[in-house]
C-alpha cells in the first residue's frame, strides 16, 4: 500500500482543536500559578469507528510572569517514555490564554504512524510536558511537569471493496460494481467467489469514484498496488477464460489470489444485439433476456423484433465471449470467444418483422424462435394506391434474390400512395406517402414492413446568371438556386433582380454546357410570369428579359422543366 508521506509536520496539526486570542484581548497579570500539565485521559485506545472524534486532550494552566506584564509563550512537547524528548511532537502555541490541545482517533492514530513508526499492534507509553517562556524575560522560563500516559493505536481497516471490470457481470459501471466480502478473522481481507467474464478487472474502495483503487502490480502478478490518483498507472487483471472464480485478498499485505474452481460455466445474463433488435449492435442498448428460475443457463424473452440479424452477448462492457448461430444446424448455439470467427453464418437471420419469444438454453445450446402473431400473412404480391399512381393501381416487382422485397422505379405524380396487398386497397400496409411528379425508386419490405422511397434528380444543382443578376455572364457572379427539401427536383432564387436577360445554368464554368432558357430570346418577364424551360441545345441561347426590377422569387421544376417568376 502506499503510505501517505506527512511532509511538513506542522500541516498535519493544522486541524487539531486549540484556541488562541490576539495580543489586545490577553490577560496581562497571570498571577503567580504554578504551571501543570494534565491530559484528559491516561489509557486511550484509538477506534477507527470514532475517527473524527476526541480522542483526549491536553490543559496546563497560565504559569506566572512574575509581575512583568509580559505575555508567555508555550511549547508542548511529546514523545515516547524513556527519550527525554529528544524527538517526536514539538507543538509551539504561541501566547494564548487558550491552553487546551485536542487531538481525534485518527489524527493520533496518523501520528504514532508517521512520527513514531508504531507498529500499530502495541500499546505504547508517553510522556508530555510543556514549557512556558515570560516573552523579553528568559530567566522567568517555566517547564511543567511531566504526565505519562498510554496510547493503542488500531489498524486502519477497510471497510467495504468492490469489483468493477468487463470480466465482472456489472461491467465498468461504478453503480453495479460487484461487493466483496470481508474475512472476519483476517483483518483487511477480503474474499468472493462468482462467474468471471472474459476481461479485465480492479478494486475500488467506494461506489462514487474510480479512484482510490487496488490494481494489478505491474512486476507481480499475485501483487495488488494502492492507485491514489488518475495520473498513476492503471495495470488491471486479466480474466482470459469465462468460469466459475474465487478471489482472495489482502489490502495490507497486498496478497491476491486468482483461483479458478472449474465446473459448469453458469452465465448469469444475457443481451441480444443486432440489426433484428431496438438497440442494434450497440451494447449499451442490448436486449436484455429474462434468466428461466428453474432451468440452469436458460432464458427467455418476448417482444417484437425486425427484419436482420442478431446474437447473443454475456455482457455489456465487451462484444465476447458471445453466443451465435451454428452454422451446421439452424436451432444450435455456439460459443464465440474474441478473436475466433464471426461471421454471418453465426448471426440469427429475421425474415419478418413480428412479435416473437425466444427461449434457449447456454448449457444445451438449443434455441427456439416462436412467431407469437400467428399465421403468417399473404406477402405473394403488393400495388401502389393513391393519388400519385393515378387512375391505375401500380403492381411491384418481386425481388427475385428476396422474395420478401418489393420495387417500383417509374413515374409519379402529384399526390400520395399507400402500398396494399390488393389494388383495391382493403388490405393496405403502409400510411400514405407524399410525391411530386418525377421519377422514384420504392422498396418495400414485407416482413419488417420498412418503406423506402427516393426521388430520382435530373440535375444535381441550378444557378441563376445574366444582366439581371449581376451586370453581366461573369461565372464568378452566378448565384445558386436552393434544392427544395421535399421535392429534390425544385430549386428557389429569392433575391433582388434588375433589369436585363438572365438563364439558368446546370453546370458550372461551362459556356457550352447545359442550361435552361426560353423557347425564344428576350421573352419578357414582368411581375409574374409562368413558362416552359428548355435546354439550350433544344432552343438555342435564348434568355429570359427582366423589365421590372425588384425582389423576385424565382421556382424552376428541373423534371417538368417548368419556371415560375414571382415578384415579392
Amino acid at each position: 500500500m502506499k503510505t501517505k508521506i506527512y511532509i511538513v509536520l506542522t500541516a498535519l496539526l493544522a486541524g487539531f482543536v486549540f484556541n488562541s486570542c490576539t495580543s489586545d484581548e490577553m490577560e496581562a497579570d497571570k498571577g503567580s500559578e504554578s504551571l501543570v500539565l494534565s491530559v484528559s485521559s491516561e489509557v486511550v485506545e484509538l477506534d477507527q469507528l470514532m475517527s473524527d472524534r476526541e480522542a483526549f486532550h491536553f490543559a496546563w494552566t497560565a504559569g506566572s510572569n512574575y509581575g512583568t506584564d509580559s505575555r508567555i509563550s508555550y511549547v508542548l512537547e511529546m514523545d515516547l517514555k524513556g527519550n527525554n524528548f529528544a524527538g517526536g511532537l514539538k507543538k509551539d502555541m504561541g501566547a494564548t490564554d487558550s491552553r487546551i490541545l485536542a487531538f481525534n482517533h485518527k489524527e493520533m492514530n496518523d501520528l504514532l504512524a508517521e512520527v513514531w513508526n508504531s507498529s500499530l499492534d502495541e500499546t505504547l507509553e508517553f510522556e508530555a510536558r510543556v514549557t512556558a517562556a515570560v516573552l523579553g524575560h528568559e530567566e522567568f522560563t517555566q517547564v511543567s511537569p511531566v504526565v505519562t500516559f498510554k496510547l493503542t493505536p488500531y489498524i486502519e481497516r477497510y471497510l467495504n471493496l468492490w469489483m468493477i471490470g468487463g470480466a465482472t457481470v456489472g461491467g465498468w459501471s461504478l453503480d453495479n460494481a460487484t461487493p466483496m466480502e470481508s474475512i472476519e478473522d483476517e483483518p483487511n481481507g477480503f474474499v468472493w467467489e462468482g462467474v468471471l467474464l472474459s476481461g479485465e478487472l480492479k478494486f475500488v474502495l467506494q461506489k462514487t469514484s474510480f479512484v482510490p483503487s487496488f490494481n494489478k502490480d505491474g512486476e507481480d502478478e499475485n501483487k495488488l498496488v494502492y492507485r491514489e490518483s488518475d495520473d498513476e498507472p492503471d495495470e488491471k487483471f486479466m480474466i482470459s477464460t469465462p468460469g466459475n472464480y474465487r478471489i482472495k485478498l489482502n489490502l495490507s499485505t497486498l496478497d491476491i489470489e486468482i483461483t479458478d474452481l472449474g465446473g459448469e460455466m453458469v452465465y448469469p445474463n444475457l443481451w441480444m444485439i443486432g440489426s433484428a433488435t431496438t438497440g442494434g449492435w450497440s451494447l449499451d442498448d442490448a436486449t436484455k433476456m429474462t434468466p428461466i428460475a428453474d432451468e440452469r443457463n436458460g432464458f427467455v424473452w418476448e417482444g417484437e423484433l425486425k427484419t436482420g440479424q442478431l446474437k447473443f452477448v454475456t455482457q455489456q462492457s465487451n462484444f465476447y465471449p458471445s453466443f451465435g448461430k451454428d452454422g451446421n444446424a439452424e436451432n444450435r448455439l455456439i460459443l464465440i470467444n474474441e478473436g475466433e470467427h464471426d461471421g454471418d453464418e453465426n448471426k440469427f437471420n429475421i425474415k419478418r418483422g413480428a412479435n416473437y419469444r425466444i427461449k434457449l438454453n447456454l448449457s444445451t445450446l438449443d434455441i427456439e424462435f416462436t412467431n407469437l402473431d400467428g399465421e403468417e400473412p399473404d406477402n405473394s404480391e403488393f400495388w401502389m394506391i393513391g393519388t400519385a399512381a393515378g387512375d391505375t393501381p401500380i403492381a411491384m416487382s418481386k425481388d427475385v434474390s428476396n422474395p420478401d422485397v418489393f420495387t417500383y422505379n417509374g413515374e409519379l405524380q402529384d399526390g400520395t400512395f399507400r402500398i396494399s396487398r390488393d389494388k383495391e386497397g382493403i388490405e393496405a400496409v403502409t400510411e400514405e406517402k407524399q410525391t411530386y411528379q418525377s421519377k422514384y425508386a420504392i422498396t418495400f419490405d414485407a416482413g419488417s414492413q420498412d418503406l423506402a422511397m427516393e426521388q430520382i434528380v435530373v440535375y444535381e444543382k441550378v444557378w441563376a446568371m445574366g444582366q439581371a443578376i449581376s451586370g453581366d455572364f461573369a461565372w464568378d457572379k452566378v448565384k445558386e438556386l436552393t434544392q427544395s427539401s421535399s421535392n429534390k427536383n425544385e430549386f428557389v432564387y429569392e433575391g433582388e433582380l434588375g433589369t436585363g436577360q438572365i438563364k439558368f445554368p446546370l453546370q458550372f464554368g461551362d459556356y457550352n454546357g447545359l442550361f435552361f432558357v426560353p423557347e425564344v430570346d428576350n421573352k419578357g418577364v414582368y411581375d409574374e410570369f409562368m413558362d416552359s424551360c428548355y435546354l439550350r441545345s433544344e432552343k438555342g441561347d435564348n434568355k429570359w428579359y427582366m423589365n421590372n426590377p425588384g425582389i423576385f422569387k424565382i421556382t424552376i421544376n428541373t423534371y417538368k422543366k417548368e419556371i415560375h417568376f414571382q415578384k415579392q
